[in-house]
């Protein structure tokens, strides 16, 4: 039992022949026990520099779950990323960016796209008409927001006809 116990415990985490040692039995032993008992090893992908590039530049104003749709990725395992990172979520930061942006999603998504004016223009025309959006909160919300505007937006890309 202690060795069913400790192969349970170690499967998928420590390598079969460490374990085969620890447990002082042959290692094809160990791996025929492991399949009579159903354990798979869990492979994680691992993280790109552009998936960790995109969550240090994107996680003040993401909650886990955006942050998870965004890299297609498990909640829990962008939870351990963030803290692997030593990244602390601030949910001030996130619901300060939820009002900074918010009723202005399209307008964003509008000169983005079609003026093709850059984020630091936005900021400027809506700093111009009193509303206080910082260009990262801007990058977020485009970068977060890009897929879903080119699915279900009909104005995307679009020139208006005056």
């Amino acid at each position: 039992k202690e060795q069913k116990d400790y192969l349970i415990g170690h499967f998928g985490n420590t390598p079969l022949k460490e374990i085969a040692k620890s447990l002082g039995l042959e290692e094809n032993v160990v791996a025929m026990e492991s399949r009579a008992l159903n354990l798979k090893k869990r492979s994680f992908k691992k993280f790109s520099e552009e998936e960790v590039e995109l969550i240090n530049e994107h996680y003040k104003y993401l909650t886990c779950s955006e942050l998870s749709q965004l890299l297609n990725r498990n909640r829990s395992v962008i939870f351990n990323k963030l803290k692997e990172l030593g990244l602390d979520k601030n949910e001030e930061d996130v619901e300060k960016y939820q009002n900074a942006i918010k009723g202005l999603e399209d307008s964003i998504m509008y000169m983005h796209t079609n003026f093709k004016y850059s984020n630091e223009d936005i900021q400027k025309i809506l700093s111009k008409n009193g509303f206080n959006v910082e260009i990262k909160m801007i990058n977020t919300f485009i970068e977060f927001n890009k897929k879903f505007y080119k699915e279900k937006w009909s104005l995307f890309n679009k020139s208006l006809v005056m």
